[in-house]
């Protein structure tokens, strides 16, 4: 939904019916000391490569050391390869072919099995209750959020070292536009992911990359959490964003970073990226599912890579934290 820090925005979010008003503070690269060794367990979990085409702009760029680490290329339009990535021996618990910096124009890979499972039960909607329920905002008059796909209120809830939700998925396009020409295949009506036929489009993100530079939705995994989740210790919602995020959809699990804000009221909003890589219609227009989508934002010391435009660094981040949110909300 775009609303950037250190721009002013001016546009509105036509299909939401509010003004994407901004707020200041710059939001350059972020500093949060998200150093993590990586090294989430590979036993409690199955690796599949997401399906979808190869598709043009495949990075093969995953060598990493570790969450501060920045990966080179990975938004390259050219070629029909997919990725083919590698891991080093410390982060032997990540699937292979996570893209580096800039991310990529094929789907992410997903995790299946036993932590998924986990995760789904630590954050169960039958926990949502009382005390447990993030209190709603002043800011949007105490009315809480609506569902940006399906329709229905959805609480968001409290958890030690997150906070989650279940809702629908509305698919954005906002921030930098990509060169992909896959997006037939992946299930969209446009060969070009970002902005496509976004009828809501934004050229920025209110997060940026470690560059300075907005998100491509169409290349890196992120979500949008509406402006007035103020309330939430851990949530850095007014600098540079960036808290890892597990968004689980039909048993498959991504990480994803908190890369743009939407507008008072709303939940449950991803980049086309993230839609793609779960199976998702991709299409900022037409797809989207109405649910149930899991997202478990992490808020606990660590949770924000040092790139937002680095999904390897976001993984090496959330593996960690996914098992240590499952050890903690039994």
């Amino acid at each position: 939904m775009g609303l950037v820090f250190g721009a002013a925005c001016g546009s509105s979010d036509a299909g939401n019916g509010s003004p994407s008003s901004s707020s200041s503070s710059g939001g350059g690269s972020t500093s949060g000391g998200g150093s993590s060794s990586g090294t989430g367990s590979s036993g409690s979990a199955s690796l599949s490569s997401s399906s979808g085409a190869s598709g043009n702009g495949s990075s093969g760029a995953t060598s990493s050391s570790g969450a501060h680490s920045s990966s080179s290329g990975g938004n390259s339009s050219g070629g029909s390869s997919s990725d083919a990535g590698t891991v080093s021996s410390g982060d032997a618990g990540l699937p292979p072919g996570i893209p580096g910096a800039g991310g990529s124009c094929n789907p992410v890979p997903t995790i299946t099995g036993t932590l998924v499972t986990q995760l789904l039960a630590s954050a169960a909607k039958a926990k949502c209750t009382g005390a447990n329920i993030v209190p709603n905002s002043t800011l949007n008059g105490g009315k809480g959020h609506t569902d940006n796909n399906g329709g229905g209120m959805i609480n968001i809830c409290q958890a030690k070292g997150a906070i989650y939700w279940q809702s629908g998925m509305a698919v954005d396009c906002d921030g930098l536009a990509d060169s992909c020409t896959n997006g037939v295949a992946l299930g969209s009506t446009a060969a070009q992911h970002c902005p496509s036929d976004d009828p809501t489009n934004q050229p920025q993100t209110s997060f940026n990359d470690a560059m300075g530079m907005s998100l491509h939705a169409g290349e890196v995994p992120y979500i949008v959490i509406s402006q007035d989740v103020t309330n939430v210790v851990g949530l850095d919602n007014t600098n540079s964003g960036g808290n890892v995020v597990a968004v689980i959809y039909n048993n498959k699990l991504i990480f994803a970073v908190f890369g743009d804000q939407g507008p008072v009221g709303g939940i449950g909003e991803s980049s086309y990226m993230t839609a793609a890589s779960l199976g998702i219609n991709p299409d900022p227009n037409s797809g989207g599912t109405a649910g149930p989508v899991t997202f478990i934002v992490f808020t606990s010391a660590g949770a924000v890579p040092q790139d937002l435009g680095n999904p390897l660094q976001a993984w090496q981040i959330g593996l960690p934290l996914a098992e240590q949110f499952v050890a903690n909300n039994p």
